[in-house]
C-alpha cells in the first residue's frame, strides 16, 4: 500500500456515459489506476467465490460486477468493446443496449470501494438534456435519474 500511495495519492476513478437516442446504446469509458484495479480484481467477490483473470474475460466481468446500469430497474448487460493500457492506467471502453421507452436511469459504482475509505467514483453522464457529473463513494455508490 506505501507503493500506491506514492504512485498516486488519490484514489479516484473516472467513467464517462452517454446515450445515443438514435441507437438506444449507452457508451461507458473507464479509467482505472492499474495497481488499484489489480488489487480489487484478487479481491474479487469472495463471499460468492469469484475471481477474475487479467484478461478481456476477467475485466468483462469484473467491470460488469462493479458497474451497473439499470434501464428502468432492469440491469442492461455491458459488453467490454477495447481496453487501452499504459504504465500507470487501464482505460475500458464498453456498451450497453438500451430501450426506447426509459423512465428511469440508474447508476452503480463500486469500483475500488473495498480498498480505500477515501474512494472516489467519478461520473460524466450524458442522457438527453441531462448532463451531469457526481461523485460516488464507498458510502454513497449509486445514482438515480429520472429521464421521461
Amino acid at each position: 500500500m506505501i507503493v500506491s500511495l506514492l504512485l498516486h495519492p488519490v484514489h479516484v476513478t473516472i467513467t464517462g456515459i452517454d446515450y445515443d437516442e438514435k441507437m438506444n446504446l449507452f457508451s461507458l469509458y473507464v479509467k482505472v489506476y492499474s495497481d488499484d484495479m489489480e488489487q480489487d480484481m484478487i479481491i474479487g467477490d469472495s463471499q460468492k467465490g469469484d475471481s477474475y483473470s487479467m484478461d478481456k474475460d476477467g475485466f468483462q466481468g469484473w467491470l460488469s460486477n462493479r458497474l451497473i446500469i439499470k434501464e428502468n430497474g432492469k440491469p442492461l448487460k455491458l459488453e467490454l468493446m477495447r481496453i487501452e493500457t499504459d504504465a500507470d492506467e487501464h482505460k475500458f471502453f464498453l456498451q450497453a443496449k438500451g430501450s426506447r421507452h426509459s423512465h428511469s436511469v440508474t447508476i452503480s459504482n463500486t469500483i475500488n470501494v473495498r480498498l480505500y475509505e477515501d474512494q472516489s467514483n467519478m461520473i460524466m453522464f450524458k442522457y438527453r438534456e441531462i448532463e451531469e457529473g457526481f461523485k460516488l463513494s464507498p458510502s454513497d455508490t449509486l445514482k438515480v435519474f429520472n429521464v421521461n
